[in-house]
């Protein structure tokens, strides 16, 4: 496996999602075991860093190869043009494999350019008229619950994003041809605000069971100004609330252990049909979020590790397993720059 050049590649893309919140990194709560699977039996990067904690200028460098201050965009606004030769998809259209996108876009690309298409956003499937039913209805609560849900979900498991996500994808995936090559981008929306579980996730991820952050609103007084205004923010929002904030934390936990439930799903999938072996399963982040620390959810002001730190697994075809991460020489700069 480790020399065989991949058949397929599957990209699986989270949005807002730490590195360290893994119980291979010690995490006290074992939220991904899928992921910890696929990097026990693959190579992973504890030192792999986003080009930027924003979406699109992220989402655009893994595209194109280039920093932000090579494809010129920096912000997630204006974004249809960016500065570029080939891209990744022009790369695998040259390669002979079939593309496709299932899930949140929030980059430069465009449905014509690939096979298929279904788009998702952080509210539900894009266009608005395309989900029909209960999964209309479940992303029509979700726009009405744009923060933190302090209660359960009142739907089913069924009718989450990661859900319908992983069906969509192993509906097109099967519809390959034996002598075609698939490149799919999963790319799931969560576990970005609204920060939302349904049981049985809900009643298992509580402020009791998830460790609270090693950092605190207090901190945020010694910090300058971009950082007391992110505070301030979280304050007229009512997200710097003690009981708030424990909760929004303990969602974003059990969602990562919701994504990563389906994700399994996904590599069970793979496995059953034989196609594991050769293909190439790639699991990273666009950035991370703040998660409680701070005393402060989702992204904001500077560069500190919990941003700028991603997941980062390679498994399958053409990765060699190795049992320890593969971690950059200066380990000590890392730690240093991003305090």
């Amino acid at each position: 496996m480790a020399d065989q050049a991949p058949r397929n590649i599957v990209v699986i893309m989270t949005d807002q999602h730490r590195a360290d919140l893994t119980a291979r990194e010690g995490f006290a709560v074992d939220c991904t075991p899928a992921l910890d699977r696929l990097a026990a039996n693959g190579r992973w990067f504890d030192r792999a860093y986003t080009t930027s904690p924003l979406c699109v200028p992220a989402r655009i460098s893994l595209l194109t190869g280039r920093f932000p201050s090579g494809h010129g965009i920096h912000g997630n606004t204006g974004y249809a043009d960016p500065e570029r030769c080939t891209d990744l998809i022009d790369v695998l259209d040259a390669a002979g494999f079939r593309t496709a996108l299932v899930g949140k876009n929030h980059s430069h690309l465009t449905a014509e350019r690939l096979d298929h298409w279904v788009e998702y956003s952080h509210y539900g499937r894009l266009p608005r008229t395309a989900a029909t039913g209960a999964d209309r209805e479940f992303d029509d609560w979700l726009r009405a619950h744009p923060g933190t849900t302090t209660t359960a979900t009142p739907y089913p498991l069924r009718h989450q994003l990661p859900v319908r996500l992983v069906d969509e994808a192993i509906r097109w995936l099967d519809t390959a041809a034996a002598d075609e090559r698939s490149f799919l981008w999963l790319s799931i929306p969560e576990p970005h605000v609204p920060y939302q579980l349904p049981e049985p996730y809900f009643s298992t991820y509580t402020p009791e069971t998830v460790p609270p952050a090693a950092t605190s609103f207090d901190v945020l007084a010694d910090r300058d100004l971009p950082w007391q205004y992110a505070g301030r923010l979280a304050e007229l929002a009512g997200e710097a609330d003690p009981d708030v904030l424990a909760r929004a934390r303990a969602n974003y936990v059990g969602m990562l252990r919701l994504v990563d439930d389906q994700v399994a799903r996904l590599v069970d999938h793979l496995e059953t049909t034989g196609r594991l072996t050769d293909t190439l399963v790639v699991a990273l982040a666009d950035h991370g979020d703040f998660a409680g620390e701070y005393g402060l959810m989702r992204k904001g002001p500077g560069l500190p590790d919990v941003l700028a730190r991603i997941p980062l697994v390679f498994h399958g075809a053409g990765a060699a397993p190795q049992a320890v991460p593969r971690t950059s020489r200066s380990r000590t700069c890392s730690r240093r720059c991003a305090s």
